[in-house]
């Protein structure tokens, strides 16, 4: 087993009225192609994904995790007074545990294009989710005439 932590700024090194709220986390975790070229997202296979909101720490947990590369795509929803406080400090920090090695490597965000990067984890997510049929992701042929639409279910379930 391996589990990956995603683990915002403690709330308690703030000041005490700092109004500090944790951030509703986004992550995924994808397996890179091994008959792709390397060092893309292009075709890639989501081996699972988690949403937590305001929570200090996300996990994604992963039972047999094969040799290879993998990719981790987080994405905070910062409050706005929660994100002033942050200015200048470390956000989060990201890290894996469990049976084998794993070599972490710098933050490649700004080698990438946000839009490209996440196509291709949507693409992958809706595909997981189609094949296990999990009915989270939907396929919707009926609004437009020669168009599939893939539909999600509300993750956040907030009733509105």
């Amino acid at each position: 087993m391996h589990t990956f932590a995603i683990s915002q700024y403690g709330e308690r090194l703030m000041p005490r009225k700092a109004e500090y709220k944790y951030a509703n986390c986004l992550s995924y975790l994808v397996k890179e192609d091994e008959d792709g070229d390397g060092n893309t997202l292009k075709n890639c296979t989501l081996v699972d994904s988690n949403i937590s909101r305001q929570d200090r720490d996300t996990y994604i947990e992963v039972e047999n995790l094969e040799e290879g590369a993998y990719w981790l795509y987080v994405d905070m929803d910062w409050n706005t007074k929660s994100f002033e406080h942050l200015k200048g400090k470390l956000n989060f920090s990201i890290n894996c545990y469990g049976e084998g090695d794993a070599i972490i490597s710098d933050n490649k965000s700004k080698d990438y294009d946000q839009i490209d990067c996440l196509n291709d984890i949507f693409f992958a997510y809706s595909k997981y989710h189609l094949e296990n049929e999990t009915g989270v992701v939907t396929i919707n042929k009926d609004k437009l005439e020669g168009i599939e639409i893939y539909e999600e279910d509300n993750y956040w379930k907030t009733g509105y």
